[in-house]
């Protein structure tokens, strides 16, 4: 009997070191993988954080928030920008609507933006790039553009309200942060409260996401980093040396891409979707699928077209000058890995960082 009790000890603690000994494995082969991207791109600053199975398993910080006073990146507390990772936000707002019965997905919007021309466009095409509203001309992105402050979504929208639309709503893909900026203001509309406070009060405040919230450069915010780049900010043109981004103002793309949080924070927020508690099962069943065959997107995410074969995941990337973001969620293995940089590093325009960088990691851990 004792010989039995001592052998299952001895397996026990065999087991408990194993895990241990696969746990450093998969951080220091994460490690390598963040590294050497943040080395070939020479980036300022890098952050990641990794939960798996409600846990935060791994985190890393590389690097500096802010160059100029060498102020360390970190997961937990750099308020990092993250460009179209707020759509994630957007759609989640449009789902928590649609869930209490306050938003029909397949309602014309005049129904709830009733100045706005009708054009036969519904929440439900908003979401997955199917409206016809344009994204950005060439050009369009001046400096004064991007040092102009909106002081609501109405105003905001008029840049283009009155464009001809693309396509017929409904036929063609067309990514747009246009048509996000509108479905916020659809959403603000139908929850009768101002976009952000919805999503402050319905997503961030539930999911204890303290270190998010809406960019505004005319305030201070603790632990906001600053942005670089190796491509000049209007142009595009690659530099030899790195550039400092300017901060501009991003209150015209309140619901396409104006928003803050940390490596830790937006791991959690991707959480939010592995679980029956934040979403109903039925939302999130339809969340994992491509709602048409048009579009690659469902309600501010990226969806494979053949997720049989590759495993469910959602994943949404974000990019203007200086930043590089992503978020990667993979349900059946409970698994979310973010990671955000404050650099458009060498090289940065490949996508590497955000899309075989994650898929790579998440390979170790799945």
């Amino acid at each position: 009997m004792r010989f039995f009790t001592s052998l299952l000890i001895i397996l026990f603690l065999f087991s408990i070191c194993s895990s241990k000994n696969l746990l450093e494995e998969q951080k220091a082969e994460t490690k390598k993988i963040l590294q050497a991207i943040h080395k070939k791109q020479k980036n300022i600053g890098l952050s990641a954080a990794i939960i798996k199975n409600g846990k935060l398993v791994y985190t890393e910080n590389l690097g500096y928030a802010d160059l100029e006073f060498k102020i360390p990146a970190s997961a937990k507390d750099t308020k990092f920008q993250v460009a179209s990772v707020t759509k994630a936000f957007t759609g989640a707002a449009l789902l928590k609507l649609h869930e209490d019965g306050k938003i029909d997905l397949d309602e014309d919007i005049r129904k709830y933006v009733e100045d706005y021309p009708h054009k036969g466009i519904t929440p439900r095409l908003l979401a997955l790039h199917l409206a016809g509203i344009r994204h950005y001309k060439q050009g369009e992105k001046s400096v004064q553009f991007l040092n102009t402050n909106y002081k609501n979504l109405s105003e905001a929208i008029k840049l283009f309200k009155n464009d001809d639309l693309l396509s017929e709503p409904g036929t063609k893909y067309q990514y747009t942060s246009f048509g996000y900026n509108l479905l916020a203001l659809v959403i603000e509309k139908a929850a009768g409260k101002p976009f952000d406070n919805y999503v402050e009060d319905e997503i961030l405040k539930p999911l204890k996401l303290n270190n998010t919230k809406f960019n505004d450069i005319r305030f201070v915010v603790e632990n906001r980093g600053s942005h670089y780049s190796y491509f000049d900010p209007i142009n595009f043109q690659p530099s030899e040396k790195i550039l400092r981004v300017p901060d501009f103002d991003y209150s015209y793309n309140m619901g396409g891409g104006n928003m803050l949080t940390t490596a830790e924070d937006l791991a959690k927020f991707g959480q939010a979707f592995t679980k029956k508690s934040f979403l109903k099962k039925e939302t999130l069943e339809m969340l994992y699928k491509r709602p048409n065959e048009k579009s690659p997107w469902s309600f501010g995410w990226f969806v494979p077209k053949e997720p049989e074969k590759t495993g469910k995941r959602l994943h949404i990337t974000g990019a203007f000058p200086g930043v590089q973001a992503c978020l990667y969620i993979y349900p059946d293995e409970d698994l979310s890995i973010a990671i955000l940089s404050n650099t458009w590093g060498i090289g940065s325009n490949s996508g590497e960082m955000v899309a075989s960088v994650p898929q790579n990691i998440a390979k170790l851990w799945k």
